[in-house]
């Protein structure tokens, strides 16, 4: 402090203000926030989180917005952030396995997607609209594999019976609105993949299983390969970069 006031006319137009702290502090604030889901993403994320991450940082946006800002600078660089992330947040419109993975998580559905985007309907309906086309064209019409149509030959006449009088409920909706109208179920700590690769899935939802477990497999992004890819080196030294995947395997 001595040497401050002893050096203030040298350092007077370098010297932070009270306004300046305040907008360093806002500017901390909010980073924060991208902060926090920057190391998640890095770290394990899944497609689901893809699409939620960015629904958490609109919310933040908005909920910046609506409060009073420290400055005029600090609102034109937030007004600049804005326009980035809305660029990108709109992007997502263009490949539909990101809202695949919201509506077919079980603890998500479309009960998510009506309460985060309850002010724009139309986005919820475009977003189901376009995942439908998805399980329509590649999903609805596989025909099951010979081991499950033999195992429905071997029940006998009363077992079918059964079967068809307790499933008559499930077929008045095919399984991709059963399952995206049907109520949220938490999965705890595992992941909606582990959830769809469990047999009773199989069971209740075999051909949506199928197209859950192919959109689930989709890494959100390219971190994990990118780091295993870079790994390799670890395992093959420079002068032995010419050897064979088989050698390098065995």
């Amino acid at each position: 402090m001595d040497w401050i006031q002893e050096n203030h006319a040298k350092i007077e137009k370098d010297a932070l203000d009270h306004n300046d702290w305040n907008e360093l502090g806002d500017i901390h604030a909010f980073l924060q926030v991208f902060h926090q889901i920057s190391v998640r993403q890095g770290r394990e994320n899944t497609l689901d989180e893809v699409l939620s991450h960015m629904d958490f940082l609109h919310h933040h946006f908005t909920r910046t917005k609506n409060r009073a800002f420290s400055g005029p600078r600090f609102y034109a660089r937030f007004h600049v952030a804005w326009l980035k992330f809305a660029k990108y947040y709109q992007l997502t419109e263009q490949a539909p396995v990101y809202v695949a993975g919201i509506l077919l998580h079980p603890a998500l559905r479309k009960s998510y997607l009506s309460e985060q985007w309850k002010r724009n309907p139309a986005w919820v309906s475009n977003a189901v609209k376009a995942v439908r086309k998805i399980w329509s064209t590649d999903y609805k019409s596989y025909q099951l594999p010979d081991e499950q149509q033999e195992k429905e030959q071997e029940l006998d006449e009363f077992d079918r019976w059964r079967q068809k009088v307790y499933s008559t409920a499930s077929e008045v909706k095919d399984e991709f609105d059963r399952f995206i109208y049907g109520s949220q179920v938490g999965i705890g700590q595992q992941t909606a993949l582990q959830w769809w690769l469990e047999p009773t899935q199989r069971e209740n939802f075999p051909l949506l299983c199928r197209m859950a477990i192919d959109i689930f497999c989709i890494p959100p992004m390219s971190t994990e390969a990118e780091r295993i890819f870079s790994g390799a080196r670890r395992q093959v030294r420079w002068d032995r970069s010419s050897m064979s995947a088989k050698m390098v395997e065995a």
